[in-house]
């Protein structure tokens, strides 16, 4: 097959909509497909991919450095034209995620949508606009577009349970972990961390590994923690 994937956050952001593509990409190569990547510029990377495609985009440095895609071109739309496509996979409802869809319809292909994350927990990084109000056209935005797609994917099923709170009543929503590369875990030596941190074998290690970001709850598990050393006499 050939597959289209359009999102607004890609390599070499290092974060999990980019992880998610990349482990799908990569076995969807292995296993024949020719996979297509349309995602925003970003400022001084070159893909060595030449199915990469990019979008251009405004460099946005509010709080998180993020190339935020214009979903509007031209050239963009000269190349996905020209393509054979069987499928279109949008990894958002939104900029890039429109195009997914129009694209779709245009070509009269399956779209599958994405729906990485709660979305509500990600309002902190828009700017002026009242919470309550970016919270509601979010959710609002994320459901009319999934429930416009030929299939939902969601990660886990606590997203499942949330989107259909929100309203998703589309039938076709399967749950997809995202899967994982075991060779980067081959030959583990956790004496390394003790080493460098200084811990003593008879010490517990506990370790989280994320963005020290709002939407990670850090100070949530962090207050937990404590919590649990406490009851604990420690």
């Amino acid at each position: 097959m050939n597959i289209a994937i359009f999102t607004n956050n890609y390599l070499p952001n290092p974060y999990g909509v980019t992880t998610s593509i990349e482990s799908f990409r990569k076995e969807f190569k292995k296993r024949g497909h020719t996979v297509y990547v349309f995602a925003p510029v970003n400022k001084g990377y070159k893909d060595r991919n030449k199915n990469v495609f990019r979008y251009p985009s405004l460099d946005i440095k509010y709080k998180i450095k993020f190339p935020l895609p214009i979903p509007y071109s031209r050239k963009m739309d000269k190349i996905i034209e020209k393509l054979d496509l069987d499928i279109i996979h949008a990894q958002h409802p939104n900029l890039l995620g429109s195009v997914a869809m129009k694209w779709a319809r245009r070509k009269n292909i399956p779209l599958v949508f994405t729906w990485h994350a709660t979305y509500d927990q990600y309002t902190h990084y828009v700017p002026l606009i009242p919470k309550k109000i970016a919270i509601n056209w979010i959710m609002k935005s994320a459901v009319r577009y999934a429930n416009r797609a030929n299939k939902i994917i969601v990660p886990t099923e606590a997203v499942r349970r949330v989107i259909k709170n929100w309203g998703a009543v589309n039938k076709n929503i399967e749950t997809i972990p995202t899967g994982v590369d075991e060779t980067m875990f081959l030959n583990p030596n956790s004496e390394k961390i003790r080493e460098s941190l200084r811990i003593t074998k008879d010490k517990k290690i506990i370790l989280s590994i994320s963005r020290l970001a709002e939407e990670k709850n850090l100070i949530f598990l962090i207050k937990e923690v404590v919590k649990v050393l406490k009851n604990n006499g420690r």
